[in-house]
């Protein structure tokens, strides 16, 4: 009896049937499960190995192990013509006395027509100009070498863009911290469709069943953000009116693309979108054109945004238990309120580590942020909570709460003083302070009270000092750092410093790998001051300095190790230090020191 009979005779009863129902669906989820895993690890090989924050010799081993796997790409593309000459002569007969071992290596092959011989060959784990940033890493960890692989391709990084794009919301840089995220957004699928730019609401859960009511509420959630900001730019002062018969008008508003030409925009025309599409655009809207937003929220979602060139996630050299074999701490984020003779202002730097940017940031006039109790009495943010608190408001926390316009719209903050302490609290549009007590707040702490405290400046003296207009700032963006990114094909070039100097008159970029960039930014002719930088460092700050709301720019560099920038807008005034090299390529530390509080 064949296996299909035996299959048609078994017995069949209601227990079977149910039961097949159950492994069906228990290997659908341990399929989903799988893939919302594996994508979680992929991601996390990339962080640690292959992003900014991965460490030099994380970044030599997979850049080892990326050469090895083209190498052998390599190895089976050239011998594919040998290869389809011995399945040839063992199809016509030639070959009668092959050995076991020959037959084995070319068995798979015997069925090969001339279309699947063409297709054979492998493809290397590399990517193209323009591509995802994920798609070697993913290329890699699941050997996807056929061009029919593409489609995969393509589902991984998206998942891994849709990850990388919510890390903030990662309680930890973990495994089951990104399924969980995963989870969240509904699965593998439901990220994958948010990333490609689908509507969310249109996601399924875990278990394939339809959240018509989550759906619902979600929509009117985000109809009143729109609804928010609509209000907010009707009392807004247009830039300029123009006769214009416009044709795809979504409730009044029109949207449109135009062509930048150095400080100029040339409108095109009108962009034809979806009443769906229409409210995405709208939440999108720059800040800075919006009137009637909370002063406080835009300033601190500000220096959020600039926190970003605070590096995080590196081992650091402190453990959690003090001991030299321990659990070593995870360099982090913190954000403090510190003061001096100007008043008090917003600090960002590292913690658990003795090098990182710097970032010092002051309210405009009439922007609260609150007081501290007594001079030098500095408060911090926690930078962690435990695995059952879902109290604790970190600076995680923070980011996240401010992180979009369509979220702060809903509603301002207020600085409120408590005994010892001051909290920042949110306050929904219309709704009295009183009766905030549920709505999430942050509690400042004392500094005095932690062990281990943010980096802080000690010293700067500026040496080589200069201004950059906003232009300046996105020609050096635009026309040296996004194609000296685009340009490098070898990631190894990246150990290499760029080297920055000015002589009051001209600030020049110089790079091994790519071509020297000068442009004037002063007329005080001065002695040359030189300075090596990371090419990340470079990269990030004028990517960061282009988007900004600013007209100039001040730079100026200590050469005992640090380079800076500071500019103001209507919300505030910001400086960032970033530390620069030495000549073995080690971040220097002369000029930082802890951040230390009086009391």
């Amino acid at each position: 009896m064949n296996i299909a009979n035996e299959t048609l005779e078994t017995s069949i009863d209601a227990a079977k049937l149910t039961a097949f129902v159950s492994k069906a669906q228990s290997a659908y989820k341990l399929y989903k499960t799988a893939a919302m895993e594996s994508a979680a690890n992929c991601y996390l090989l990339w962080h640690f190995a292959a992003s900014e924050a991965a460490e030099d010799f994380a970044r030599a081993w997979f850049a080892s192990q990326l050469d090895d796997y083209n190498a052998e790409v390599d190895r089976f593309n050239n011998a594919l013509p040998d290869l389809e000459a011995r399945v040839a002569a063992y199809l016509a007969g030639d070959s009668k006395d092959i050995s076991a071992e020959e037959f084995a290596k070319i068995e798979d092959y015997l069925g090969y027509s001339k279309e699947d011989w063409d297709k054979a060959a492998k493809l290397k784990a590399e990517a193209r100009e323009g591509a995802s940033p994920f798609t070697v890493v993913v290329k890699f960890v699941f050997s996807f070498a056929r061009a029919s692989d593409a489609s995969n391709v393509s589902r991984y990084a998206k998942v891994l863009e849709y990850i990388d794009q919510h890390r903030d919301q990662l309680d930890s840089m973990t495994e089951d911290a990104i399924v969980a995220l995963l989870k969240k957004a509904g699965g593998f699928e439901a990220a994958l469709d948010i990333a490609r730019g689908n509507d969310p609401n249109a996601a399924k859960t875990d278990g394939g069943n339809d959240t018509e009511n989550g759906n619902a509420d979600n929509e009117a959630k985000r109809d009143a953000k729109v609804a928010a900001i609509k209000k907010a730019i009707d009392l807004t002062e247009p830039l300029d009116t123009i006769d214009y018969d416009a044709k795809f008008a979504r409730d009044g508003y029109v949207f449109m693309v135009g062509h930048k030409q150095n400080d100029k925009v040339s409108m095109i025309g009108e962009l034809d979108v979806s009443a769906n599409e229409a409210k995405a655009l709208v939440l999108k809207v720059d800040t800075e054109a919006l009137a009637g937003l909370d002063p406080m929220s835009e300033f601190v979602a500000k220096v959020c945004e600039i926190s970003s060139l605070v590096r995080e996630g590196k081992s650091s050299i402190y453990t959690v238990d003090g001991s030299s074999s321990g659990e070593k701490h995870k360099v982090t984020r913190a954000f403090a309120l510190c003061d001096d003779e100007r008043g008090t202002h917003l600090h960002v730097s590292g913690r658990y580590t003795d090098t990182s940017a710097v970032i010092v940031a002051r309210p405009a006039k009439g922007i609260n942020i609150g007081q501290l109790s007594e001079p030098g009495r500095f408060l911090m943010l926690p930078t962690e909570r435990g695995s059952d608190d879902n109290v604790t408001k970190t600076g995680k926390d923070l980011i996240k709460q401010l992180g979009s316009i369509g979220d702060r719209v809903m509603f301002g903050m207020e600085a409120v003083d408590d005994i010892d302490t001051l909290i920042w609290q949110v306050v929904p549009n219309d709704k009295p302070l009183e009766d905030c007590a549920i709505d999430p707040r942050f509690v400042w702490q004392r500094m005095a009270n932690h062990k281990h405290l943010p980096v802080g400046i000690d010293e700067f003296t500026s040496k080589a000092c200069g201004t950059l207009s906003k232009a300046k700032v996105q020609e050096v963006h635009e026309d040296y750092v996004c194609k000296w990114a685009k340009a490098k094909e070898d990631e190894k070039k990246t150990f290499l410093p760029i080297i920055v100097s000015s002589d009051g008159r001209t600030l020049t970029f110089e790079h091994d790998k790519h071509k020297t960039f000068t442009i004037s930014h002063g007329s005080n002719l001065g002695p040359v001051v030189t300075v090596l930088m990371r090419p990340r460092d470079i990269a990030d700050l004028f990517a960061l300095l282009a988007e900004q709301n600013a007209t100039d720019f001040v730079l100026s560099i200590d050469p005992k190790g640090l380079f800076h920038v500071g500019w103001y807008d209507k919300y505030g005034e910001y400086r960032v230090y970033l530390p620069t090299l030495n000549d073995k390529g080690v971040v220097k530390d002369r000029c930082l020191t802890t951040l230390t509080p009086a009391c």
